[in-house]
């Protein structure tokens, strides 16, 4: 079935037949009247304005300025531009299923629907082919923005007041909901229960979950594991013997998981496409729709603020390291994570920066030893990841992912395991004093401590070999009895190595 689409004209005409001249009553058959459709939040679980710009930053964020010189030509312009520039990729944005299934059974019955939206003709007319549902397709074009008001308008022109039935999702639709005969509401979260039980509501679709936990998986609190290395230095150096500084630590462990959960809503946003395609990440929160784009936008500079906020008293120089920390793992989601090898440098680098802001925050020299010894334990654990990555693209018979090719799983192997020994012995080095200031530690429970980071980034490796290991490494470890059964021998071994 092929969709007229209608866009608006610079005079407000519709095409395609002229409009009831009086209203319907109420009591007329559904199959009688149109039902209107609203795409953004109700058909789809997403913003389209919102996917092409963040398609925009990811293609070419050299380009940002021009939004603001589209902006002045006006909002339809604006809309249009992005979809000419920017189309994100429409096959997998995320279909609200009972919206689908719905309108499936209406379109069974014999009932005309169409598509209603302030999206621009061009991304509206290619969605309504997927599925082939509507008859007709009314979106904005570059000369007129259809907002809420002017689709209210155009609506009642078309088919009259009280001639057609709406399905939307927002409290912008209520004006044409006042004008419709019957209300159709995507219920997210923010209608009141006396809204719902209004006599005009025949459906409510509600959400499978609240948003508070999509938000809190976004956020990958389950790694912020990874930011208790600000207090290495603390425990390598003071132990016991200077609980006083513990808090500050403390408050620089709360900064960096702030900031990072802002690099993962970030690095999530850019990766939305992607993410959808893979068999695993399309159940993110915003890849999945159950976390609307705009919660995460409008939390990434609340964290990042937040976290400069909490870290600025504790020293000028920690908070440089979370300066550079955000800019770094910033770039590395602009597009730096698809460059082979330098993704996982970055990301080692973005481990070492933790260590040497612990170590300012607590009044240390950092230990460039044990920077580097840390930089490669976690490029180690990176290359794990990727390998992993690999494994799984391969039993889907891709032959490469992010920059990475099938048959390098074996050199990154190579280089990965070398680098985690090469951790442990620096760590040795550091430990007993060889390399570096710091004071040496006790044998008696160090040397135990170096066997168990021994055994388990072997064991991770061998993990990852046999196709056990197809997330992130330190996630796997927290789920797994024997990775934490020696990261917690690893803990108290550093303990009483002070």
């Amino acid at each position: 079935m092929n969709s007229r689409v209608v866009a608006i004209a610079s005079a407000g005409a519709i095409s395609g037949g002229s409009a009831p001249t009086g209203a319907v009553l109420g009591a007329q058959h559904d199959r009688d009247l149109p039902l209107v459709v609203d795409l953004d939040g109700s058909l789809l679980r997403t913003d389209l304005l919102i996917e092409c710009m963040l398609e925009l930053v990811r293609r070419r964020p050299w380009t940002l300025p021009l939004l603001l010189l589209w902006l002045l030509r006006g909002r339809a312009y604006l809309k249009h531009r992005l979809a000419l520039k920017a189309m994100p990729d429409l096959a997998v944005l995320p279909r609200n299923q009972a919206v689908i299934d719905y309108l499936s059974a209406q379109r069974a019955g014999g009932r005309r629907l169409v598509l209603a939206t302030g999206a621009d003709r061009i991304l509206a007319g290619q969605i309504a082919r997927d599925p082939p549902l509507f008859e007709e397709v009314i979106a904005s074009d570059e000369g007129r923005n259809l907002d809420s008001r002017a689709k209210r308008d155009l609506l009642v022109q078309r088919f009259g007041r009280g001639g057609f039935d709406y399905l939307g999702n927002s409290w912008r639709d209520y004006r044409i909901w006042r004008s419709a005969r019957k209300m159709l509401i995507v219920d997210n979260g923010g209608f009141p229960a006396r809204f719902l039980q209004d006599p005009k509501v025949v459906r409510v679709f509600k959400r499978d979950q609240a948003r508070t936990w999509p938000l809190m998986h976004a956020l990958r609190p389950h790694h912020w594991l990874k930011n208790l290395l600000v207090f290495l230095p603390f425990a390598l150096t003071f132990g016991g013997e200077a609980a006083s500084l513990l808090w500050r630590a403390g408050l620089a462990f709360v900064s960096f998981c702030l900031c990072a959960s802002s690099i993962y809503l970030l690095n999530d946003l850019l990766d939305l496409s992607a993410d959808r395609r893979h068999p695993h990440k399309r159940q993110r929160a915003l890849a999945s729709g159950r976390l609307p784009l705009w919660h995460a936008l409008a939390m990434i500079p609340l964290l990042t603020f937040t976290a400069l906020l909490i870290a600025w008293p504790l020293s000028t120089a920690f908070v440089q390291v979370l300066a550079a920390y955000f800019v770094l793992m910033s770039l590395y989601s602009l597009g730096l994570k698809d460059i082979a090898l330098l993704d996982v440098l970055i990301l080692s680098a973005g481990y070492s920066l933790r260590v040497v802001g612990g170590a300012w925050v607590v009044g240390l020299e950092p230990s460039m030893w044990l920077v580097a010894s840390t930089m490669m334990l976690f490029f180690s654990l990176a290359l794990i990841k990727r390998y992993a990555e690999l494994g799984l693209m391969e039993s889907m018979s891709a032959t490469a992912a992010r920059g990475y090719r099938i048959e390098e799983r074996d050199l990154l192997a190579a280089q990965g395991v070398g680098a985690g020994y090469l951790a442990v012995m620096l760590l040795a080095l550091v430990g007993h004093g060889v390399v570096d200031s710091i004071r040496p530690v006790d044998a008696r429970y160090f040397w135990p401590l170096l066997g168990l980071l021994f055994y388990w980034i072997s064991y991770l490796w061998l993990m990852a070999r046999r196709g056990g290991l197809a997330k992130d490494p330190l996630a796997f470890a927290v789920t797994d009895r024997i990775s934490l059964g020696l990261l917690a021998a690893m803990g108290a071994a550093t303990v009483m190595a002070k």
